[in-house]
């Protein structure tokens, strides 16, 4: 393949991969593409993440912390699974988090609490 890629892509890559080895993973997993993007940080993806109010420092730490620290059938648990806050009236991510991760990283939800508002709870499990 004869792809031409912009330096900045190149880059995020690249810082991508330094990731990736830096959490001891073989492979460059979209965490690993998030954290290379938020190392570049510029462009498009970086504006949408400001404009939604993410606070790009404890998006990184979160991520990190997550997924290094949990062992195989260890479980993270996630609040606020829900599409819409009606309070704050803005949208969330975190069942669109929750659910890539479940899909692409082999992670299984095993529990699932309703809460007030739909302001529900999660657990999900590595297999």
């Amino acid at each position: 393949m004869d792809a031409k890629f912009s330096q900045r892509i190149k880059d995020v890559l690249s810082f991508s991969k330094e990731e990736a080895i830096r959490l001891g993973n073989n492979e460059i997993a979209p965490e690993h593409l998030l954290l290379g993007i938020l190392r570049e940080g510029e462009g498009v993806a970086i504006d949408i993440l400001v404009s939604l109010g993410v606070n790009l420092y404890q998006l990184k730490k979160d991520i990190e912390a997550g997924k290094s620290k949990v062992k195989k059938d260890g479980f993270l648990i996630f609040n606020d699974y829900t599409y819409w806050s009606p309070c704050e009236c803005m949208e969330y991510g975190v069942i669109q988090a929750v659910n890539e991760l479940c899909r692409e990283d082999d992670w299984k939800m095993i529990y699932f609490a309703f809460g007030y508002y739909m302001y529900c709870d999660v657990a999900i499990r590595r297999n």
